[in-house]
């Protein structure tokens, strides 16, 4: 008997044996996956998920209903945490007492709060962008409206330059059959018209018609259009000076 009990032992040691050198190959392989707490492997999130969740219920409804879980999943590989050979067993029995003494759940309020902190703060970040990207957009519009501004009124400019300049009235083109001396009696007697008025044109038509300098004052002379023309530019110019000078 103390044989087989010193043989039980030594299988039993190099059980554990076992299984604490597949933990700590499984340290060497994953570091990440250890805890804060030394001799703690965290399983991976699909698992963890699961651990966590039993220790609760078992930190709450205590070893009976470990014993259930054990008959109704104990071949389920996702439960083999249950079993003390396995090596996220301490990591379950860890996550029990954090759950009675509610460390778990002081620790679980923090991540809440850490995460709803973080979610505020990009939040805000995002808010942040948003307006930076509006400022943007509505300065690059106001900078597009003043570029089509500028070029409609270049348009415009462009269009007045193409369009024929309005005729001068206060001009007309010289007969290329007359004299200059004859010129400037025609102008001269225009600008005499214009200030004294018809009265004034009749009486030199009578007085000086058979006058050879005069002969553009009988309608049937060659120059008797060109004198009219004349007489209207002096009298649009003698009004609109009058005009101005009110």
């Amino acid at each position: 008997m103390p044989e087989a009990e010193t043989a039980a032992a030594a299988t039993t040691n190099g059980s554990h044996a076992a299984n604490g050198d597949a933990a700590a190959m499984e340290q060497e392989k994953n570091p990440e996956t250890f805890g804060t707490k030394v001799g703690i492997i965290v399983p991976p999130p699909d698992i963890k998920v699961i651990v966590d969740r039993t220790a609760q219920f078992i930190a709450r409804l205590g070893k009976p209903f470990e014993r259930e879980i054990i008959a109704r999943n104990g071949k389920n590989k996702q439960f083999q945490f249950l079993f003390p050979e396995n090596h996220y067993h301490a990591y379950y029995l860890d996550m029990i007492q954090q759950m009675k003494s509610g460390e778990a759940q002081a620790k679980k309020e923090q991540e809440e709060r850490e995460k709803a902190a973080k979610a505020q703060a990009d939040a805000a970040a995002q808010a942040e962008e948003e307006k930076r990207m509006e400022e943007e957009a509505k300065r690059k519009r106001t900078l597009k409206e003043k570029l089509y501004m500028q070029l409609a009124n270049l348009k415009i400019a462009q269009t007045k330059l193409a369009e024929d300049p309005p005729p001068n009235v206060y001009s007309i083109r010289t007969p290329s059959i007359v004299y200059a001396i004859d010129v400037d009696i025609i102008k001269l007697t225009a600008q005499f018209v214009a200030r004294n008025g018809r009265q004034f044109l009749a009486g030199l038509t009578a007085r000086e018609q058979r006058n050879s300098q005069f002969e553009f004052l009988n309608p049937a002379h060659p120059l008797f259009t060109f004198f009219p023309e004349t007489g209207g530019c002096i009298c649009k110019s003698y009004h609109t000076s009058k005009a101005n000078a009110r």
